[in-house]
């Protein structure tokens, strides 16, 4: 295992970054979706080898929640934070380039969105649980970023699979489709039905692009995607 490095920076200092940062691209967030930002950059951060701070998470109704970081804005409701006071400068340029880059490629910043990548794995294991305390171990939240990677290493290949299955019926000169062919397909196929259903929303609406365009093609040839014949079709 990669030694894990720890910062000397509170969830609090991350909080006030992510808010001005995002005030300055005109973005305003709640107190809950600043937990759930905050819950997504501490994975950021894991990815990295790197304990961005050591506040603890607390799986709530509503989400991974930082208590602390909570009460401290607690008076605002409901309503978008606005907080005049300014970060201390002490997040270093690595630090800050994993928040910019996370909070860029999350610039909608959907709510929805942010609801399915924190409620993980980890938060899930812990807030269904009968344990009194709801604390989500780091060790469970490491456990649940390498099921992730996993997945989208597993949705790399089946969409690169997907590819080659779309290219060759572009190509297929001779209109005929073998039976090996078929059952290639089928399990392609089979494997993006499984990827519809996931949370990630790249991943499902990738999946769903690449069985709409496999399933238009086999159109061509009058297959069913039952595939129940195994002979050549001619």
């Amino acid at each position: 295992m990669e030694q894990i490095e720890t910062n000397n920076i509170t969830a609090l200092d991350i909080s006030l970054y992510v808010i001005d940062k995002l005030s300055q691209n005109k973005i305003s967030i709640t107190n809950i979706e600043l937990q759930l930002i905050l819950y997504c950059i501490f994975k950021e951060f894991l990815k990295h080898n790197i304990i961005v701070f050591n506040d603890k998470f607390e799986a709530t109704i509503y989400g991974p929640k930082i208590e602390s970081v909570y009460d401290k804005f607690h008076y605002f409701g409901g309503v978008p934070l606005n907080i005049v006071t300014k970060p201390k400068d002490i997040l270093s340029p690595n630090d800050k380039a994993i928040i910019d880059k996370f909070l860029n490629e999350e610039r909608n910043l959907d709510i929805y969105q942010l609801i399915k990548e924190a409620k993980d794995d980890a938060y899930r294991i812990i807030f269904n649980s009968s344990n009194n305390s709801k604390i989500i171990p780091l060790e469970l939240i490491r456990a649940s970023i390498t099921q992730e990677d996993n997945l989208k290493n597993i949705s790399k290949s089946i969409f690169q699979l997907a590819n080659n299955i779309i290219i060759y019926l572009k190509n297929n000169k001779n209109n005929e489709l073998y039976s090996q062919t078929n059952i290639i397909i089928e399990n392609c196929l089979n494997m993006l039905y499984v990827l519809m259903l996931n949370k990630d929303t790249s991943i499902k609406n990738t999946a769903i692009s690449k069985e709409k365009e496999i399933s238009s093609l086999l159109n061509q040839y009058n297959i069913s995607k039952e595939y129940a014949r195994v002979k050549k079709i001619n």
